[in-house]
């Protein structure tokens, strides 16, 4: 259930998980630290990569992505990264929104229904995407999401502020110089 806080609560939230993102050795750090974040927003998945340039079309585009096993195995076997909205929008666009939105902009026929379709299955009914631009000047994105409703003005700044910083963490480069060292 979302918070019920004010819009200061929300800055302090976005300004102290972009403290501790800059503090996080490695990625499975920084994947946490934003559920433990965001899970308080009613969001309970989190994914982050790149979506255009060479890492995108590499084995693995992703900084991180904590979505279920089962989900990430039916996202494969329908091959549904050409017809994902999410990674679409991305990379045609640079505004951060919400997945509803996003959703009411598709035509009736977009084959991107189907991966919607999908997600409802497994519970994540609301989400956000924030496209990002990588330091190699590829595209990128942060992909939130969960079992909840509508976000409040206030919910989709302090989301959008907190997956700007796990992108850029994420795609700094620091973090995996620090892997490489441990």
């Amino acid at each position: 259930m979302p918070l019920n806080i004010d819009e200061a609560e929300f800055y302090r939230r976005a300004f102290g998980f972009a403290m501790k993102a800059e503090r996080c050795a490695v990625m499975s750090d920084l994947s946490a630290a934003v559920l433990e974040a965001v899970i308080p927003l009613g969001i309970t998945v989190a994914a982050s990569g790149v979506v255009s340039g060479p890492k995108a079309a590499s084995a693995n585009p992703f900084h991180f992505a904590n979505w279920p096993a089962e989900m990430i195995t039916l996202y494969l076997q329908e091959e549904f990264l050409q017809d994902d909205p999410i990674p679409r929008w991305a990379r045609n666009s640079g505004r951060a929104l919400s997945w509803t939105e996003l959703f009411r902009l598709l035509p009736e026929r977009d084959p991107g229904r189907r991966v919607i379709e999908a997600g409802r299955r497994f519970g994540y009914s609301e989400g956000l995407v924030v496209p990002m631009r990588c330091a190699d000047n590829s595209l990128g994105l942060v992909s939130l999401g969960g079992p909840r409703g509508a976000f409040t003005a206030g919910e989709q700044v302090c989301l959008t502020m907190i997956a700007r910083s796990v992108f850029e963490a994420a795609d700094s480069g620091v973090m995996e110089f620090r892997e490489l060292m441990l």
